[in-house]
């Protein structure tokens, strides 16, 4: 090594030990580089396991130069000595790669918000030194940040992943060697679409490459393996080829009802193959523009094809199990073998040599194309939906309808690696990367890729998984969440240890295959009991007993012997309560005292929401007839209406005997906003005080007034619209805030009625609101917490993990959040103060 560059060294060590807030631009960029090159390893390591020098970096650079400087570090720090100086550079060799996987993982979060580096590192990293250190560093934050309390992001084991910002993966492709993937951007309709494609080398968006035609939705997409041509279908049955230099092919041999589900395209952009819903597989020679139909059977489509490189053959699959090898210009076609089940997904080997099949019940066979003879077989325990053989076809993997990745090697048969809920959705699109070490996969959310070899750290890091919604007690001690397995998990919110798990009822139970997963949770606000229920059970625990005190099936209809859906539920703050809608009836059920009463059953159009009033007095029930209705659940019933009640009940009861239905509809009150739309959502913000909204936008302030005569229901337009997804009301009845699909987010005023502030700077869902009124905490279209000033609409503090947040809630300060993403992985959180 030179003198200069020993010099160089030397300035860079001392800007650092005099403070990283006082070295230059040039050492906070180059230092890992010198020293390095000097053989300063020491240093080095001390340099790349600080946190300050981390941020500052990041912000001098960028995550991708960050990155590189932990290669050349790892390079650098060999064990070229024994005993206790090897075991300790071990040491010191295992954190930096902790560190750099980390950061990996964390580039797409970092590349948009690089002040979320504290939060990603304390969420991935178990390590209790260096959490410390970061802990140490991050009293020096400037501004307010969302601190994950346990490293709760440790469990993905992807290499790295990417998503587009602001919107999911439509349609995703992935070349035939991993190394480019495509997807469709914008918006559907008449409307041109952008094709985006992205790098998988250098693991980048390359931005739009591609523009459809105006005409329709694109449905299906394939990318030629140097990316320079793409395949597209419409939904009328047209097949179009785009160029990258804006050339245009159309293929018209499809019905105009059919859509091509099944895309292939030779690498050279000059040959395709698209098969239709209704059965018909055409062949298309593009650079002669002339096409040929291989065959045309309504009653035997294609279920999954791939063409190879320069498209003169293909493997299809098909409905009736028949496994085909198709070879092209001129057409001939031979059953190569026939599964005993429906195929899902087809892979072939780059050398056509070996083809996988995967079919609905799990089974995966490998075999032989010329002679079917097989080569390894197997099942998986989730249906797949994507198959990818390696170059060589040494290894294939699986891709699942739950997320699942599984790696086989195939000589000798053996898993490699199998990555549970590696997605979050089902697997759309999967392949060997050009290096053969690694595996891209897509869901409609992200783009991953995986080692091979799979990591040991899963088993180990793996936590229980929770389902549908998370809540706060009101005490802001505890956050309860269901249970894949249908148990009430109960975790301690300031520690995020799992404190409890409380038994489900017995029987049928949540996560069982007759009922499904929990979807919905509600807590007593004054009371220790939790509701939890989906479309088909409700279920009521207790906190303190830790028993479940009652469940209830939706109900069977006696016309139609089938299982009628649980719309909506409310409990009351006492716990003693609960009205749900079961089908058409509006019930109410008081936990572990027997079968509910029906308060009324509705006419043709089901209602869809309910609330239950502060005092438990009343519920409101909306969504159908264009009315809401009040029912009464206690206090005294007026002696005028129970006359008419009795000889109303002698009438239906006349009506039983004569085999006819009656009519059991009769709600204390009712009322009917002004406006032709259905109400939907109904919020009670007071004793007598409710807001309802429209289909429209429109919001009405509904009040109960309980006079002798009997109650009654007066309602008044709120000034403003708002096409509302969730209401957040003000305990103390100052404001509320609603949230609308598109993400825009109101404050509106309870006395004066109206809105007064409009938030649109940080998009999102509101969850809670502070008690003092001041803050406010959202999910955002892409999955990310943030804390929003009500005042202003700034944003106070991010956190982001590798899957989007499903449900999130927090005490009554908003200081302590709990995150709950669509893995079912639990996330808790300290607003740490500037």
């Amino acid at each position: 090594m030179s003198a200069q560059e020993q010099r160089l060294a030397d300035l860079a060590w001392r800007e650092y030990q005099a403070g990283v807030s006082r070295m230059g631009q040039y050492c906070i960029k180059h230092a890992p580089f010198h020293l390095a090159t000097c053989k300063r390893r020491n240093e080095l390591q001390k340099l790349l396991i600080d946190p300050a020098w981390m941020q500052s970096k990041l912000q001098a650079s960028d995550v991708v130069t960050l990155l590189g400087d932990y290669d050349l570090a790892l390079n650098v720090i060999a064990a070229d000595v024994g005993g206790a100086a090897a075991k300790r550079k071990d040491r010191v060799r295992s954190l930096l790669r902790q560190v750099q996987h980390s950061l990996r993982v964390s580039a797409q979060v970092l590349a948009q918000d690089n002040g979320q580096l504290a939060a990603q590192l304390l969420g991935r990293i178990a390590e209790k030194q260096f959490r410390k250190t970061i802990l140490q560093w991050s009293t020096a934050i400037p501004q307010p940040w969302l601190r994950p309390i346990t490293a709760s992001l440790a469990a993905e084991q992807s290499t790295r992943w990417l998503k587009p910002w602001g919107e999911t993966l439509s349609q995703v492709a992935f070349t035939r060697d991993g190394r480019w993937a495509a997807h469709f951007s914008g918006t559907f309709g008449g409307e041109q679409r952008n094709v985006m494609l992205w790098d998988l080398t250098e693991w980048r968006s390359l931005g739009s490459h591609f523009r459809t035609l105006a005409r329709l939705n694109p449905s299906a997409l394939a990318l030629s393996n140097n990316a320079r041509w793409c395949l597209y279908a419409d939904s009328i049955g047209g097949v179009h080829r785009l160029g990258e230099a804006g050339e245009i092919w159309d293929g018209h041999a499809h019905d105009k009802r059919a859509i091509a589900r099944c895309l292939g395209i030779s690498d050279d952009g000059q040959r395709a193959l698209s098969a239709c819903q209704y059965g018909r597989l055409v062949a298309w020679d593009i650079k002669a523009n002339r096409h040929q139909i291989v065959w045309d059977e309504s009653d035997n489509y294609t279920d999954a094809m791939q063409l190879d490189a320069i498209g003169s053959r293909a493997v299809v699959a098909r409905c009736d199990g028949s496994i085909a090898l198709v070879e092209l210009w001129p057409t001939r076609v031979r059953t190569i073998y026939k599964t005993t089940d429906e195929p899902t997904a087809v892979a072939v080997s780059l050398d056509n040599s070996v083809f996988a099949v995967a079919t609905a019940s799990g089974r995966v066979e490998v075999r032989h194309v010329q002679t079917a003879a097989t080569i390894v077989d197997f099942s998986v325990g989730e249906k797949p939906t994507a198959l990818a053989l390696s170059a060589g076809a040494r290894y294939m993997t699986v891709g699942t309808e739950k997320g699942t990745i599984e790696i086989w090697g195939l000589a000798p048969p053996k898993q490699t690696a199998r990555y549970r809920r590696a997605h979050t959705y089902e697997i759309s699109q999967i392949a060997f990367c050009h290096d053969n070490a690694h595996v891209v996969s897509a869901d409609s959310l992200h783009i991953k890729e995986w080692s091979i070899h799979g990591d040991e750290r899963e088993s180990a890091i793996t936590a229980p998984i929770a389902t549908g919604e998370v809540k706060v007690t009101t005490d802001g001690r505890h956050a309860v969440a269901v249970l894949e397995s249908g148990q009430l998990g109960v975790w301690n919110l300031h520690s995020g240890e799992l404190k409890s798990t409380l038994p489900g009822p017995s029987g049928l139970s949540f996560g069982d295959q007759q009922i499904g997963p929990a979807e919905r949770i509600a807590l007593a606000s004054q009371a220790r009991e939790v509701l939890a229920w989906n479309r088909k059970l409700l279920c009521v625990w207790n906190l303190t007993t830790g028993k479940c005190v009652g469940a209830r099936r939706a109900s069977e209809d006696s016309e139609q012997p089938r299982a009628v859906e649980i719309r909506d539920a409310a409990i009351s703050r006492d716990g003693a309560a609960v009205v749900y809608l079961d089908g058409m009836d509006v019930s109410f059920w008081s936990p572990g005292e027997g079968n509910p009463r029906v308060l009324g059953t509705y006419e043709g159009d089901p209602p869809r929401y309910v609330a239950i009033s502060p005092d438990r007095r009343f519920a409101l029930s909306s969504g159908a007839g264009r009315q809401i209705h009040l029912w009464r659940l206690s206090g005294r019933p007026n002696p005028y209406r129970e006359k008419i009640r009795a000889i109303k009940r002698e009438t239906e009861q006349l009506q039983r005997e004569l085999g006819l239905r009656p009519n059991n509809f009769d709600p204390e009150a009712s009322y009917r906003p002004d406006y032709r739309h259905k109400p939907s959502s109904v919020v009670f913000a007071g004793q007598n005080d409710a807001v309802v909204t429209t289909g429209d936008g429109s919001l009405f302030a509904v009040v109960i007034h309980d006079d002798p005569s009997g109650p009654r229901l007066e309602g008044s337009r709120l000034a403003g619209r708002h096409n509302v997804s969730r209401i957040v009301m003000d305990p103390q009845r100052r404001i509320f805030v609603t949230s609308s699909h598109d993400g825009s987010t109101r404050v509106w005023s309870f006395d004066k009625h109206c809105t007064s502030a409009v938030l649109n700077a940080h998009p999102g869902t509101v969850q809670q609101l502070s008690a003092s009124a001041d803050r406010i905490l959202m999910n955002t279209r892409d999955g990310i917490v943030n804390i929003v000033e009500l005042g202003d609409g700034s944003l106070v503090a991010a956190f982001q993990g590798d899957r989007q947040i499903a449900s999130s809630d927090c005490d009554a300060e908003l200081r302590h959040v709990v995150a709950l993403d669509q893995g079912g992985q639990m996330h808790f959180l300290h607003l740490e103060s500037d």
